[in-house]
């Protein structure tokens, strides 16, 4: 008995191994995304004066926008697996604890920190949006369209990485143990 506990041990600490693994990457994509970035609306504000064109500035923004939409969605992949973690690896493993400790570290507890943190892709966006406007060399109707549609963007994925960051785990955390529940009964 005791040598297929100390087995199943092994495999959940490995599994929780390969999942700490893909959290990384997941958080090394997010800081290539940043710097990706930073480095794209460096390039936009210096060169700005140069090029001129709202167009040019249209498409920027949407590449900022997409970036930190696709950073949310990396969000709730690192909320999933970690939760995992927390709720079905760790408590079977001595020692674990990462997760499971993890989720009352009292990390960005003020809006100042959660804004410097979290403001970065909609900073940036911004950026864009106004250089869009104020290099635009399109009619007023075209504008005014362009800001229209840069609004909702904005309004679409700030609703949705507000929501995320403010209630993701705790969806995590109710849907694994939905998941939980069902797979004891069908086993009962």
């Amino acid at each position: 008995m005791t040598g297929e506990r100390e087995m199943a041990q092994a495999g959940l600490l490995q599994e929780h191994k390969e999942i700490r693994s893909e959290i990384r990457q997941y958080l090394d994509w997010r800081s290539k995304s940043i710097q990706f970035s930073m480095a794209l609306t460096t390039g936009a504000v210096a060169l700005g004066p140069k090029i001129g064109t709202g167009l040019l500035f249209l498409l920027t923004a949407l590449v900022v926008a997409f970036l930190w939409y696709d950073e949310v969605r990396h969000l709730i992949a690192v909320f999933r697996l970690a939760t995992y973690l927390e709720l079905f690896v760790e408590p079977n493993v001595p020692g674990l604890e990462w997760e499971t400790i993890g989720g009352r570290h009292p990390i960005q507890t003020d809006a100042t920190e959660r804004a410097v943190a979290n403001g970065i892709f909609p900073t940036m966006f911004i950026v864009h949006a106004t250089l869009m406007v104020r290099y635009s060399d399109w009619l007023p109707w075209q504008d005014r369209l362009a800001v229209a549609g840069l609004a909702l963007v904005f309004i679409a994925v700030a609703t949705k990485s507000y929501s995320v960051f403010k209630h993701g785990r705790q969806r995590e955390r109710d849907t694994w143990r939905r998941v939980s529940d069902a797979t004891a009964q069908r086993q009962s």
